[in-house]
């Protein structure tokens, strides 16, 4: 419960900078469709939720009016009463660099910017984590897993791991393009505190501080999400556990930081959304930690045993997956040592060097791994 309350009061000490105080005061900054009702809500669900031959031609004029521009508003090019031009105008400028002049004339814009997102994060897991993948197992093997002298053997993922990962990743990528797509889509049309203007957010400084303040708010909640996916149990069986089949040196690899149960991973990603309703986010600034994480997942789950604190390197990770517990904390150690569950595996119990993989694992945690593995197979 203390560490707890530290966890609270970092936060509630960020909030009291010079340039972060006068946002969460001031209500005049605050996004105004909060403030604001919508009078018509109850005769547009009439409207919506009648059957067209119930309603008089006024009403079936109004319906097919409705409809129309609720399309607009929610799939295509209308940004509302609050939207952000600039924000269209930038998320245009990235469709058009990436998807074919034909597929933007034929498809609604939100539905463009899922496409676009789509393919930018098959181009980070198949090019990034894909490539990292090339370099560890193939191009410079021996560098990074010589052959066991007594074995023969190389500590590395076999074939079916490394398929069975992309699979995975394969299938839960639709709905993790999801969270880009709306927050695109509420920065749009002006329904958060988001901006692209440094003058907005008080010059660099501020963009710094409040870059800050947000990647804290994304690094605490992405800890708890993670922590309480272990700790509630159902959680753990019906999300977490498809991922930690990958619980050794012999399975993991860069593609594993992508496999994941959709919900697992959009839920974890959801910190990023939900801090754009929160506090001032430079949107160029947000698209490029969405970027990094992509990156930084398949990092993590490489194996490889440098020390890299306070970042939570991939012998932390490692731990976390072999021991399935600790170490929840996604770019930084804090919150883990802050909570009591930071461990590092070099130094736990005297075991031996992190590189040759040697951990304790309880019974509990084997059976648990067990029947993820008959889970995922069947």
């Amino acid at each position: 419960m203390i560490n707890v309350a530290a966890s609270f009061l970092v936060v509630f000490f960020a909030l009291q900078h010079p340039f972060i105080k006068p946002f969460v005061l001031n209500p005049s900054l605050i996004p105004p469709y909060l403030s604001n009702a919508t009078s018509s809500a109850v005769k547009t669900i009439h409207l919506l939720s009648s059957s067209p031959s119930s309603l008089d031609s006024q009403q079936a004029t109004e319906r097919s009016a409705l409809l129309t521009s609720s399309f607009n508003y929610y799939l295509g090019n209308d940004l509302g009463k609050y939207g952000r031009q600039d924000f269209h105008e930038w998320s245009v400028w990235k469709n058009s660099l990436i998807l074919p002049s034909r597929v933007l004339e034929s498809v609604p814009h939100v539905v463009a910017i899922w496409l676009r997102n789509y393919v930018a994060i098959n181009v980070v897991y198949f090019g990034i984590a894909g490539g990292w993948a090339l370099v560890l197992y193939y191009f410079a093997v021996d560098s990074f897993f010589p052959k066991d002298k007594v074995t023969g053997k190389r500590n590395i993922p076999q074939t079916d791991s490394l398929i069975a990962q992309v699979v995975v990743s394969i299938k839960a990528m639709p709905l993790y393009v999801m969270v880009p797509t709306l927050c695109e889509w509420v920065a749009e049309r002006g329904l958060t505190r988001s901006t692209n203007s440094f003058e907005e957010m008080g010059g660099i400084e501020g963009w710094l501080v409040w870059t800050c303040v947000y990647l804290l708010f994304v690094e605490w909640s992405i800890y708890w999400i993670h922590r309480k996916l272990h700790e509630v149990r159902w959680l753990y069986k019906w999300l977490h556990e498809d991922h930690h089949i990958y619980n050794n040196q012999h399975d993991m690899s860069p593609l594993a930081g992508l496999a994941f149960h959709p919900l697992d991973g959009a839920l974890q990603a959801s910190p990023y959304f939900i801090g754009l309703f929160l506090m001032p986010v430079h949107f160029w600034t947000h698209t490029a930690f969405l970027f990094f994480t992509g990156v930084w997942t398949a990092s993590i789950h490489d194996t490889l045993p440098p020390s890299t604190e306070p970042i939570m390197g991939s012998k932390y990770h490692m731990y976390h997956h072999t021991a399935y517990r600790d170490n929840y904390g996604q770019f930084f150690v804090f919150f883990d040592w802050l909570h009591g569950t930071l461990t590092d595996p070099l130094e736990r119990d005297g075991k031996e060097k992190f590189g040759k993989a040697v951990f304790l694992k309880d019974p509990v945690a084997e059976a648990v791994a067990e029947a993820a593995t008959r889970k995922l197979a069947h």
